[in-house]
């Protein structure tokens, strides 16, 4: 009796999870890979922008593919994207991060955060301090002098007779006077050097730009073997948390360093209102030391995305001049 009784739940079980399973919308199409690997070794480009909408041509702007034990979806259109990150974003708010992207944000970024408090907390006071409509109008000549500072940018090296004739490195000048509007809106001021103690020496707002903004970027797509394969996770992979380690150590000296001199100038009186001043005195949540230093910072690293819109932008437009 005990055996019929379990074969009779048994197949009331599997019924029931038939059923539950066929209400279900068919999986999207899988792209073709290899056995263990899967798609892995046709993703060698460090952005596969290109190799995903080649398969968008084919199998549709939702198809799924697999690194190594790893199934991920890919959307490949501005109206399925739409529907996943505003219609359904509930449905994927926990995110899971890469091992470089955990070890570079401590899990404490906005962009990244899991749809939780701390995200909504974040997010609310960042639209109230820098992104919201008012706050906009209000340092609007803040990206006036932006724009100027690329106007004058793009007239010398039209102006260079050794320039003149080469072509123009758009995202040169445009990150440059990016991450000195950023500096403006999150700290008060463009900070254009910088003397670290840690380091011995004064750096340049380039060199700033590239241990806050440049090395976290391009770490951020470092990859870690262990995460296509879970079940080796156990084995040390020292070179690769050794160079995040670095990276986020150095981003945490140069950060602290301007926070304390930002402080300093903001006891003093001598910096106009900022991000930094809104979390540090008026935000309506605690927040640890780390995470000021990481909320500050994301703001920053911002620039290297805008940097990358303005510099496609511009491409396109050189390639219409009919609409220029």
């Amino acid at each position: 009796l005990g055996v019929i009784s379990l074969f009779f739940i048994w197949e009331i079980a599997k019924h029931h999870n038939n059923k539950k399973r066929s209400k279900l919308p068919p999986p999207p199409p899988a792209i073709p890979g290899l056995p263990v690997l899967g798609n892995m070794l046709q993703l060698k480009e460090m952005k596969p922008f290109k190799t995903f909408a080649k398969w968008a041509e084919e199998y549709g702007p939702i198809y799924s593919i697999r690194t190594g034990a790893n199934r991920m979806v890919v959307l490949n259109s501005a109206t399925v994207a739409k529907e996943a990150l505003v219609t359904r974003h509930s449905s994927i708010s926990a995110k899971k991060l890469s091992n470089a992207v955990t070890i570079l944000t401590a899990g404490k970024i906005i962009a990244m955060s899991d749809y939780n408090e701390f995200y909504k907390n974040a997010k609310r006071n960042l639209l109230n301090s820098i992104l919201g409509a008012n706050v906009q109008k209000r340092y609007r000549f803040l990206r006036d002098d932006m724009i100027d500072g690329i106007y004058e940018q793009l007239l010398a090296h039209s102006r260079d007779a050794h320039t003149s004739e080469k072509a123009v490195d758009f995202r040169a000048i445009f990150q440059t006077e990016l991450f000195r509007l950023a500096m403006k809106q999150d700290l008060g001021e463009a900070v254009e050097s910088l003397y670290v103690e840690e380091f011995g020496k004064t750096l340049s707002i380039d060199e700033i730009y590239k241990i806050l903004v440049v090395d976290p970027v391009k770490g951020s797509a470092a990859v870690d073997w262990r995460e296509f394969f879970p079940y080796l996770k156990w084995i040390p992979n020292r070179a690769f948390t050794e160079r995040l380690q670095q990276l986020v150590y150095k981003r945490r000296i140069v950060m602290e360093e301007i926070i304390r001199q930002q402080k300093q100038h903001l006891a003093a009186g001598s910096v106009t209102k900022s991000y930094l001043q809104h979390l540090l005195f008026e935000a309506d949540f605690a927040l640890s030391d780390e995470e000021l230093m990481i909320l500050v910072w994301e703001s920053l690293v911002e620039a290297d995305t805008t940097a990358v819109a303005a510099e496609w932008a511009m491409y396109e437009l050189s390639k219409h001049p009919q609409i220029q």
